[in-house]
């Protein structure tokens, strides 16, 4: 199964899902890891990406400097 640039696959042995990424790079320390289904790895690459997208947008606002 593939979801915004990552594929969640099987570990090969308990039934447990993991994360990759698809093309060159590694996956984030925040999405290693084993999770029980499909959905739960869905949920944690969404939110991982909402938290990045606010951390992009928060450094973009303009700033005062008091002049």
């Amino acid at each position: 199964m593939e979801h915004k640039g990552y594929k969640i696959e099987g570990d090969g042995t308990f039934g447990y899902k993991r994360i990759k990424v698809i093309g060159k790079g590694s996956v984030h320390m925040s999405l290693r890891g084993a999770y029980t289904t499909p959905t739960e790895a869905v949920n944690a690459i969404d939110r991982f990406l909402g938290e990045k997208e606010e951390t992009t947008n928060a450094s973009k606002k303009p700033t005062s400097r008091g002049k």
